[in-house]
């Protein structure tokens, strides 16, 4: 770097940051260390950096161009990632190993604390469980056999001393690495998740699977947390097998905002739960909102 002009190549670097936050999820601070450390990885954008007499004629320079592009979708990529930084990982491991050590009920809260803070997923509804738990708990209050399609770990934080009928909640996720989390958890805990069955699946395996291998003809509820656009999304022809699923009463959930973007898409996703509610041949039974999910019981 200290052939440049390091003012100039902050200064453009804080500027690709500012106009990135404007429509993403991102703080200014960490875009810009982003930027500046693609540009500084880039030796030949550097050059073109300090070479640069003005922003315009750097804004035209199809090596420039491209660079900004191919940055602003890893950036974005990374922060779809499901899972946070290699600190919340170390911090999770930490708060395991001593949990292993010292399985006690402090050892397990601040486990379940690391456990959100490393999980995207959980952390956002983390403050919220209680009132999402409260709201199942008013319908569902009598369920013996729970199946909760791509549930992450979400499972972990299930009030099981509420539901006092609940004897079986199959966790079923793609992730192994969630699923070995959830086995290892269960493994120092037995007592407080003996009703847990963490398991590996994808769709694409069909649902027909799950119950034969379960031994559970129907289950009480489905639940399908934030699963049903992504799927729609990203593999259109299998949400039929998501329409497959044998429960009594199905539980799914879409969110208000998008997960990067600064962009409402509430409405799309409500529409989109319902018109899948109906091809299912159910109707809605219930529906209750949180800070940026809604959830339909049908």
């Amino acid at each position: 770097m200290s052939s440049y002009n390091k003012d100039k190549i902050r200064e453009v670097a804080g500027e690709l940051a500012a106009a990135f936050v404007k429509n993403y999820k991102c703080s200014l601070e960490e875009a810009g260390s982003f930027f500046l450390g693609s540009i500084l990885k880039h030796d030949e954008v550097a050059r073109l950096v300090d070479a640069a007499v003005n922003p315009k004629q750097l804004s035209r320079n199809a090596i420039f161009k491209n660079f900004v592009k191919k940055s602003r979708k890893e950036l974005y990529y990374q922060l779809r990632k499901y899972k946070n930084n290699a600190d919340d990982r170390a911090a999770l491991q930490s708060a395991l190993e001593a949990a292993r050590a010292h399985p006690t009920e402090e050892a397990l809260e601040l486990l379940l604390q690391s456990v959100a803070d490393f999980h995207v997923s959980s952390e956002e509804r983390f403050e919220e469980n209680d009132v999402f738990y409260d709201q199942l708990h008013q319908v569902l209050a009598n369920a013996a056999t729970i199946v909760d399609i791509g549930c992450g770990v979400q499972p972990l934080f299930f009030p099981a001393e509420r539901f006092a009928n609940i004897t079986r909640y199959v966790a079923l996720d793609k992730d192994k690495e969630s699923v070995q989390l959830m086995q290892d958890i269960k493994a120092i805990f037995p007592h407080k998740y003996q009703w847990l069955h963490p398991d590996n699946w994808n769709i694409s395996e069909g649902c027909g699977k799950i119950c034969k291998q379960h031994g559970i003809e129907t289950f009480d509820v489905a639940l399908v947390l934030k699963v049903v656009a992504v799927v729609q999304r990203t593999h259109p022809e299998l949400v039929e097998e998501l329409k497959n699923l044998a429960a009594k009463t199905l539980v799914v959930s879409g969110v208000k905002e998008s997960m990067v973007k600064k962009q409402d898409i509430g409405r799309r996703e409500r529409r989109l739960l319902l018109n899948f509610i109906e091809s299912c041949g159910r109707t809605k039974l219930a529906e209750f909102e949180l800070k940026n999910e809604f959830v339909i019981i049908a």
